[in-house]
């Protein structure tokens, strides 16, 4: 197949398209280049598409603040491989995407990204087993008796975090630590996730269902941790008491 015909081909996949829509990008070709259409911006962005040399089912665009690559399965089936999201000409990125498939059509997924507040999260997402890494600048130490010029010239440290899930022998999701506090961290690297690139989630739960029962299983936690308390309204019936939960 030519390479117009394998972006034809990547057109016409709904589920690629709309895993593009959701972010606000359109593809499509316009006035001959093919182009991601910001629909909030109404501006579009040029992306140059190159055969992949090493592989006659892969394709890959190139544009200014993404680059992509498109591939086939075992089962021909187009996915998304590669995703990068950023500055593409000085190779700096907010997001990175690999879907990595081997010969027998098993899932991964490493996912890299920095958020808001400037943390790294590395996401590696298997069939079994999920690993969370949370990297963050650490303060640097400032003493009165310290020049500016010593404080600007430390080193750059930093802290790492690992938030860990896997199946044990019973196929039942297993934590790292079964506390309050982790399942909490757990559920907001879930979060970060989902933010960084709205309905991905959904999107790796479809080929991994392992990320959704690790979800699910932070918040068993967070459920069992819960604690009730007894309220009373004055002038009332003694015997009729209400139960809220907080957690």
């Amino acid at each position: 197949m030519d390479i117009m015909g394998k972006i034809n081909e990547f057109l016409n996949d709904e589920e690629l398209v709309n895993f593009f829509m959701v972010k606000g990008y359109r593809p499509t070709i316009e006035n001959g280049w093919f182009v991601l259409i910001d629909n909030n911006k109404n501006k579009s962005e040029k992306m140059k598409v190159f055969n992949d040399l090493n592989n006659s089912k892969r394709i890959r665009f190139k544009g200014k603040n993404w680059a992509f690559s498109i591939n086939k399965n075992n089962e021909n089936k187009l996915y998304l491989d590669h995703l990068l999201i950023g500055n593409v000409e000085k190779d700096e990125y907010d997001f990175i995407m690999r879907h990595n498939i081997d010969e027998n059509n098993n899932d991964q997924f490493i996912i890299k990204l920095i958020d808001d507040k400037n943390k790294k999260h590395i996401y590696e997402i298997n069939e079994d087993e999920i690993n969370i890494e949370r990297i963050t600048i650490k303060d640097k130490n400032y003493s009165e008796s310290h020049s500016i010029k010593d404080y600007i010239d430390q080193n750059v440290e930093y802290e790492h975090e690992n938030f860990s899930f896997y199946k044990d022998e019973n196929n039942k999701v297993k934590i790292k630590d079964d506390s309050m506090e982790y399942a909490k961290d757990c559920i907001k690297e879930f979060l970060i996730l989902e933010k960084s690139y709205i309905t991905i989630t959904n999107y790796i739960e479809k080929r991994i269902p392992f990320i959704t029962k690790c979800i699910n299983k932070c918040n068993a936690i967070r459920e069992l941790n819960v604690k009730p308390y007894e309220i009373k309204r004055q002038n009332d019936d003694k015997n009729k008491t209400y139960q809220k939960k907080i957690g």
